[in-house]
């Protein structure tokens, strides 16, 4: 807790760098092979284990203290420069971490060993968590990382636990995206022969899936081998969906548990929580199942018979996926079995899309061998493995809303121009612009006559296709060119660019916001806010920026550092560390750095202390020439004095 050097600079003498690292060096081999045996260590093992870490974490303490003093520095680069193959800096930072603390307005540096799950952090869950967070400020950012901070570490034990009993795991686990891009090439080879031995149902060529030809028969013998090669392909991509769905399975789900569980412990223990459900849910899920009663009645009263495709539609389309969203916001805390294992099985499918979409493939892995093209939607797999793609997706995804809303107008349109050209212009409505003979089909009703234009006119965005042309002459001439005319531009023109527009925008808001979180990261410090152009204006020739912004205040290591506090004994915190954990207890992050670090403090520190030096010898030498100038002048007055005697 010493804020001034005179430890430092005894240590610096006394201490060598080579020495330090080579030992540091020699502890790292023993941590390396205890921690590869340590699910079989006796309690000896056990207990040199954890003093080679404590170890590791005192020596990374003392050389970050060190480096202070330029020529312990100059000699640790030197020997780190020499040692480049062993890099032991880099070996060292395999089991311990550093972070920053402002302790009573003094930036402390603490070391720290790591977790052993910490290398079952994937990027694509520090990127997860990049993507859904606000940029805005140092503080905003920090609150957000402990806030994720159970959910990620709940998920690295889980993966860390999986990875320690099954060598499969561990298998799929590191070789994951490997496996998809194998898994996707055999996706393409089965649909590459599928297509090209499938001629359709009822046809005497080929085969329409395997199902039929392997237990009907229904194949022409010269396709045996092309058979065979589907059903080969069709059982490696099942199993193949299969171990990924199980993998994904048994790492996601728990998570999800755990999650669920902890907010309903955390909500029971919370006394201004008093209400478990949300009634209010069910107001407009009670209004949409009105109104599907009432189409349902008023189609049996107008057409006398039951359109049951239609609905199915209704009832399993919208009826069941919205009583599932409001009873799951229905349930604001699952306090019951029925309600915890409800919520689970929702946000499992919901919340884990990965999961789900692997979910989705297994089954049309399966699905495919009754009807092969179940076989081509496995090829949307490609969204999953492209992240060009699923920026794509984005533009569909974000605007969804406004979308629907555009989607609406369409059919409200379809539905007034059906209805005005029924009864202004039904004779020319025809479902066949090619039509040779003298009585071509003419639509008969609103509702046929809106299918008709749903069909022929919106995709084109005119009513060329959908109605026969009229002559000049004809009474009606001008009201059909109006007719004809306004279709074009508010559909063709107007709803047509206000689809491209909205997806035109929100492509280029995603890609200006992604630039903008670029140009964060890469010239702001996470964690203290400190800009690359106000750093740079400090003057420090040693750490950069960027050594800085990654290395000094790496902000996955506070997350680290959160997960070491969890699993230590609280009688064994140090002083810092008891600090931080009453600090992280009330919620207040005043311990985190702000515009400063360890680094900055002591160059200042370093600076006034040369100062001060200065300022003494320079004084010592003023003070030195002033007495030579008055001894000077005293013999020259002694000298006057005789020569005037």
């Amino acid at each position: 807790g010493r804020k001034d050097k005179v430890v430092h600079k005894e240590l610096s003498h006394e201490l060598e760098a080579a020495v330090l690292q080579s030992y540091s060096q020699q502890i790292v081999k023993q941590v390396r092979r205890l921690r590869k045996t340590r699910d079989i260590l006796n309690d000896e093992d056990r207990d040199m284990f954890a003093n080679a870490l404590q170890a590791l974490v005192g020596i990374q303490s003392i050389s970050n203290e060190l480096r202070l003093m330029p020529e312990f520095a100059a000699q640790y680069s030197a020997t780190a420069a020499s040692n480049a193959n062993s890099r032991p800096q880099d070996m060292l930072g395999e089991h311990v971490a550093t972070i920053e603390v402002d302790w009573d307005g003094h930036i402390e540096s603490v070391a720290f060993p790591l977790p052993d799950y910490v290398a079952y952090l994937g990027e694509s869950a520090k990127q997860r968590f990049l993507d859904n967070s606000d940029l805005a400020t140092a503080e905003v950012r920090m609150k957000q990382l402990f806030k994720a901070a159970p959910g990620i570490i709940a998920e690295m034990e889980q993966k860390y636990t999986l990875a320690k009993r099954s060598a499969l795991y561990r298998f799929v686990h590191r070789n994951l995206v490997s496996l998809k891009l194998i898994q996707y090439a055999l996706v393409v080879l089965l649909n590459l022969n599928t297509v090209m031995a499938n001629y359709g149902i009822g046809s005497s060529r080929g085969y329409s899936s395997a199902y039929a030809a392997v237990f009907h028969g229904k194949y022409e013998s010269g396709f045996t081998k092309s058979l065979i090669i589907t059903i080969v392909l069709g059982v490696l991509n099942f199993v193949g969906y299969f171990v990924i769905v199980a993998f994904l399975g048994v790492t996601e789900v728990p998570i999800v548990i755990r999650q669920i569980d902890d907010y309903v412990l955390e909500s029971l223990e919370n006394p201004s929580i008093t209400s478990y459900r949300h009634p209010q849910a069910f107001t407009w899920w009670g209004v949409t199942l009105v109104f599907n009663i009432m189409f349902i009645i008023m189609h049996r009263v107008n057409y006398n018979e039951a359109a049951t495709n239609l609905y199915l539609i209704l009832v399993v389309g919208i009826n069941v996926p919205w009583t599932l969203l409001c009873t799951r916001n229905y349930i604001k805390v699952p306090d019951t079995p029925l309600t915890r294992v409800f919520c689970i099985i929702y946000d499992t499918a919901i919340k884990k899309s990965f999961f789900r979409n692997h979910v989705l493939l297994a089954f049309f892995s399966i699905q495919g061998f009754l009807s092969s093209p179940f076989f081509t939607l496995m090829l949307f797999d490609v969204v999953n493995n492209s992240e060009v793609l699923q920026d794509v997706m984005k533009t569909i995804i974000a605007p969804a809303w406004q979308l629907a809303n555009v989607f609406y107008m369409f059919i409200i349109t379809v539905v007034i121009y059906a209805s005005f050209g029924l009864d202004n212009f039904k004779e020319f409505f025809i479902y066949d612009p090619e039509y040779e003979d003298d009585d071509p089909a003419h639509c008969g009703s609103v509702v046929s006559c809106f299918w008709l234009l749903f069909y022929l006119g919106v995709p084109e965005g005119k009513l060329v296709d959908a109605m026969d042309p009229i002559e000049k002459s004809d009474d009606q001439y001008l009201w059909r060119l109006l007719y004809d005319f306004s279709f074009f531009v508010w559909v063709g023109v107007i709803l047509f660019n206000i689809i491209i527009g909205l997806m035109v925008d929100t492509f280029s808001a995603l890609r200006t916001e992604t630039a903008d979180r670029q140009e964060i990261l890469a010239n702001e410090c996470f964690v203290c806010g400190l800009t690359r152009t106000a750093y740079d204006d400090l003057g420090l020739f040693s750490p950069s920026f960027d050594q800085h912004r990654d290395h000094d205040h790496n902000y996955w290591n506070y997350l680290y550092f959160f997960a070491h506090l969890r699993s230590k004994d609280p009688t064994l915190y140090t002083g810092v560390e008891s600090y931080v954990n009453l600090r992280l207890m009330d919620k207040v992050l005043n311990w985190i750095p702000t515009r400063t670090s360890f680094a900055i403090q002591n160059h200042d520190g370093l600076e006034d202390e040369a100062r001060k030096r200065g300022e003494a010898q320079s004084g010592e030498g003023n003070f030195k020439s002033l007495t030579d100038e008055i001894r000077k002048l005293t013999n020259r007055i002694g000298q006057l004095e005789g020569a005037l005697g």
